[in-house]
């Protein structure tokens, strides 16, 4: 008895010090947590969009041009840094940690292009849209996920931007996470990211028809001019909370007021074919919305 009274006396202070080391897993703790688990879903999907892209274009790489066969080759290498990069983690080796930031910062590289391709590709001539539509293409991922072929090159694009400047911003021990009030600023940030494949134009029959529409060719590159500049606002809306004792997330939303604002006057004095979907209500909402949000941050 005395035993087996000393053994559960032993119990008892080891079963305390388990549960206080639950009580210590702070705020801090858990975030690292999240981290480390996206990590590895995250290069394993790039990794496999990726191959699915080369291999989707191997059967027609004798009849391309030296340029496709240069990007096909790119994409590969690239594909293989993501899946050599879902087992590396902070305790891994300096060099495997370094190959893993050299992918992250491709894979940025790779999704702002995508982006960019996918917003001024219609602007371009027969061959730039030709190079454009190939290299937003993803027919196998496509038919895999059952999603929209036209759109799903600039939504990728949208969503392994974001998740790559969070790796990279991880890497450099950079918290991403507002606080409460500012999360209308990072929310306008969003919607911002999300118009971008909503105004993709991939048909040809309404490309066509566009370019009709819009007699003056300055109104195609004004709207994608928009699009392209409300990524950058909405990149600074998403980057601001780091930096909110210095006033960032004020400072940017003055700033996001002011551009909403422009855009606003842009598409009064050249006409509504001058902005993207949802045109001039949106942007004017926008402006307002901005505005207060503001003083609220100021206060």
């Amino acid at each position: 008895r005395n035993a087996s009274g000393g053994s559960s006396r032993r119990l008892k202070p080891q079963k305390k010090e388990i549960e206080d080391d639950f009580n210590t897993l702070d705020g801090e703790k858990v975030k690292e947590m999240i981290k480390d688990a996206i990590c590895p879903p995250y290069y394993l999907f790039h990794g496999y969009a990726l191959m699915t892209f080369v291999t989707d274009n191997v059967h027609q790489i004798e009849t391309t041009t030296l340029d496709y066969k240069k990007i096909t080759l790119l994409l590969l290498v690239l594909s293989v840094g993501n899946f050599f990069s879902i087992t590396t983690h902070k305790s891994s080796h300096g060099m495997l940690l370094m190959l893993r930031g050299i992918v992250d910062i491709v894979n940025v590289l790779h999704a702002f292009g995508l982006v960019q391709a996918s917003i001024w590709g219609y602007t371009m001539d027969a061959e730039g849209q030709a190079l454009a539509d190939w290299f937003t293409r993803f027919p196998s991922l496509a038919a895999h996920l059952g999603a929209s072929e036209n759109r799903l090159g600039a939504t990728m694009g949208i969503v392994n931007l974001l998740l790559g400047l969070l790796r990279l911003g991880n890497d450099l021990g950079i918290d991403p996470f507002p606080h409460v009030k500012e999360l209308p600023a990072s929310n306008t940030g969003l919607i911002l990211c999300a118009l971008i494949p909503c105004n993709v134009i991939w048909d040809p029959e309404q490309r066509a028809t566009q370019k009709l529409a819009s007699s003056n060719l300055i109104l195609p590159w004004c709207s994608c001019h928009v699009l392209a500049t409300g990524l950058v606002v909405a990149l600074m809306n998403l980057a601001a909370p780091p930096k909110r004792e210095l006033g960032a997330p004020f400072i940017v939303m003055c700033l996001t007021s002011v551009w909403a604002l422009a855009v606003v006057a842009a598409g009064t004095l050249m006409g509504p074919a001058a902005l993207p979907w949802p045109g001039v209500p949106f942007y004017a909402g926008v402006s307002i919305f901005g505005l207060l949000l503001c003083k609220h941050l100021w206060s």
